[in-house]
């Protein structure tokens, strides 16, 4: 029973560190005109998934405001780094000790683009009306504030994901859903205002109903977007198990309909937003190009032409998809690793046959992952673009991280229960 309480006391204690971290959002930076990007925000749709993710911490101009997300794009970039560097490439590889550089080199680079983003945001936006005062020592304050509070945030999660002991999951994962989370009741109920507004009783019954089954099968679907997912049979010939007295042993290799889960839309969005983000500044944002690339023009009977955006979308996600499956799943990596252990796929000769068949299949996966990961992309902008509805946190890619935290957060808490009855009963036995 003792055994038992542990992990829930490692649950609690995790929650409880996630709520201080939240109260970092309720601290306003000093010397900051709050109603600034609360004003950007309703002429742009630029800013808001960078709103979301920061769990408001960015509308509200919060010490908090730059939240985790440099230290997001610093681990994305370290991935990515991985492949052209060698010596990257090894430590992500290597032993603990080297795993632990890794991290620390990681954090370093977090550290680096929270000060990029700190300053710049407070040097350009500063200049537009974001500090009350935008003389040097404000805007140096307030980037250091920002990059501190962003680093000790990274810090508490690394942490949380280091002491299994005294927390349980993934530290920084945790955070971005509470702060997905905490933007839901807000967009509840802005929705159940839009549906119980005027109409008939029944109406409005029937609008909530659909609209609910709607949410609801959305959810579903982005769970079996995270657990789809192709195997490909592997035989090891020579390897005799209890499961085949022959000696001859199968496997699979599992290929993820979206291996890189939320990641390509990130990135996706990242491109997209970025020049619109600076267009906006230099006010230039009527531009045809940046009308096409703003998310916010898209599917709007007013400018039919901005909706081509999708199209650019489209080839963006799908780019970053295969990009970032070549990472993962290494064909060439793979088909060495099945060679030295004695495996086979059947019917494919050993060499470049195999590398060339695994990178078919997963070429395949990968483009039918892209192709079902644009709707649930594009729905928020089509739906705020036909129906008129604002954009909602609960619809779009902010779903996937949802759904894919909570599913791994989920998956974790099990093996850790079946692993402490498993040591109950090894004591109990001893």
């Amino acid at each position: 029973m003792k055994r038992k309480k542990t992990l829930w006391r490692r649950c609690l204690r995790t929650v409880l560190v996630l709520l201080m971290c939240r109260t970092l959002y309720a601290v306003p930076t000093p010397g900051v005109n709050t109603d600034f990007f609360q004003q950007l925000l309703k002429s742009s749709d630029s800013f808001l998934f960078l709103n979301v993710i920061s769990g408001g911490g960015l509308s509200g101009l919060s010490i908090a405001a730059l939240n985790i997300t440099p230290y997001i794009s610093a681990t994305i970039f370290m991935q990515l780094l991985g492949i052209t560097c060698s010596r990257v490439r090894n430590l992500q590889q290597g032993m603990e000790d080297e795993r632990k550089l890794y991290e620390k080199i990681t954090l370093v680079t977090a550290a680096a683009f929270a000060w990029i983003e700190a300053l710049g945001m407070a040097v350009v936006f500063g200049k537009n009306g974001l500090l009350l005062n935008d003389q040097k020592q404000w805007i140096l304050a307030a980037a250091v504030i920002w990059t501190a509070c962003s680093i000790l945030m990274a810090g508490i999660g690394r942490k949380m994901e280091e002491r299994k002991d005294l927390f349980i999951g993934n530290g920084i994962s945790l955070m971005l859903l509470m702060n997905l989370l905490s933007s839901y009741p807000s967009d509840f109920l802005q929705l159940r205002q839009i549906l119980l507004s005027g109409d008939s009783f029944g109406k409005k019954v029937v609008m909530v109903s659909v609209t609910g089954s709607l949410i609801f099968l959305f959810f579903l679907y982005t769970l079996w977007l995270q657990e789809t997912e192709k195997d490909i049979e592997v035989i090891y010939y020579g390897k005799a198990s209890i499961a085949s007295v022959q000696g001859i042993e199968k496997t699979t290799i599992p290929v993820k309909l979206c291996p890189g889960s939320v990641i390509p839309v990130i990135f996706a969005s990242s491109v997209l937003s970025l020049p619109v983000m600076i267009s906006s500044l230099l006010g230039k944002e009527e531009l045809l190009i940046f009308r096409i690339l703003n998310t916010g023009n898209w599917f709007s009977s007013d400018d039919p032409v901005c909706t081509v955006g999708v199209l650019i979308y489209a080839v963006l996600i799908a780019g970053f998809s295969y990009y970032y499956a070549e990472i993962q799943m290494n064909p060439t990596g793979l088909a060495n690793e099945l060679r030295r252990h004695g495996g086979m796929i059947a019917d494919v000769r050993p060499g470049q046959p195999t590398v060339d068949y695994l990178r078919k299949q997963i070429k395949a996966t990968v483009g039918m992952g892209a192709a079902a990961l644009l709707p649930v992309a594009v729905i928020p902008s089509f739906i705020s673009g036909v129906f008129q509805v604002p954009t909602l946190s609960f619809m779009g890619t902010s779903v996937l991280i949802t759904v894919s935290i909570i599913n791994d957060s989920l998956r974790t808490f099990r093996v850790e229960q079946k692993a402490e009855k498993y040591q109950k009963k090894e004591t109990l036995i001893g």
